[in-house]
């Protein structure tokens, strides 16, 4: 299971900080843009000319066009994207500092610290099907569904020391590494349908509006869905 990495649950940790690292790393990814259901090559009939029109740029790639594609017609589209991550919450992924504490001779006995430098290797590529439905000249239905694969992997520097309960030095382990500890998880992410109306179209401009629903379809618990 893609949780179980070092950097994310380690073995006595009660006062980690790991949640708070899952919880982040699961958001930045149910908020990574989708592909955009309009975006590609139009063509538009001339009236004077008779003739279509191709359009100079395959238009917003993150965003919809503001025309519709026209009732009855179908778009299908795929896209493929590849996200690499170095920082979560400002702290880079090569150095991720976590301190945990435990009292192995019980109270009144030294404390141990055990002091690791997490180094996470954070990926994700998602492959995007995209189909785009006219139900009349003016509204569009959008189905997006992304597949996913995320991958981890983790190792660490670690350091223990122990402190008496005068807060002297009690000894040291010095450093060492621990094991690299790959993980991954592939799946169908969060599903979206998008509703898009044209209100009103002119020579050089449209008004649209639109509306984008998320269905969680994705684990949430291996960073494949929002959960929400």
């Amino acid at each position: 299971m893609l949780f179980r990495s070092v950097a994310t649950r380690s073995l006595g940790a009660g006062n980690s900080p790991a949640p708070t690292f899952n919880s982040a790393f699961a958001t930045q990814l149910s908020q990574l843009p989708l592909l955009s259901s309009g975006s590609g090559v139009a063509l538009t009939l001339d009236k004077t000319l008779g003739v279509y029109v191709v359009s100079e740029n395959l238009g917003p790639i993150l965003t919809d066009r503001a025309q519709t594609i026209g009732k009855h017609k179908l778009m299908l589209a795929f896209a493929y994207q590849r996200f690499r991550f170095n920082s979560i919450d400002g702290t880079n992924l090569s150095a991720v500092p976590f301190v945990f504490t435990s009292s192995p001779s019980g109270q009144g006995g030294p404390t141990q610290y055990t002091v690791e430098t997490e180094h996470v290797d954070f990926k994700l590529d998602q492959y995007v099907g995209v189909a785009t439905y006219g139900l009349t000249d003016r509204i569009d239905v959008s189905v997006i569904i992304p597949f996913d694969r995320v991958s981890i992997g983790t190792d660490s520097m670690v350091t223990l020391y122990e402190v008496g309960a005068d807060n002297s030095p009690q000894g040291m382990v010095p450093k060492f590494n621990t094991p690299h500890v790959p993980g991954s998880a592939s799946g169908i992410g969060d599903m979206l349908v998008n509703v898009k109306r044209l209100f009103w179209s002119g020579e050089k401009t449209n008004f649209t509006a639109g509306l984008l629903v998320r269905f969680p379809t994705g684990d949430a618990l291996n960073y494949l869905g929002s959960g929400a």
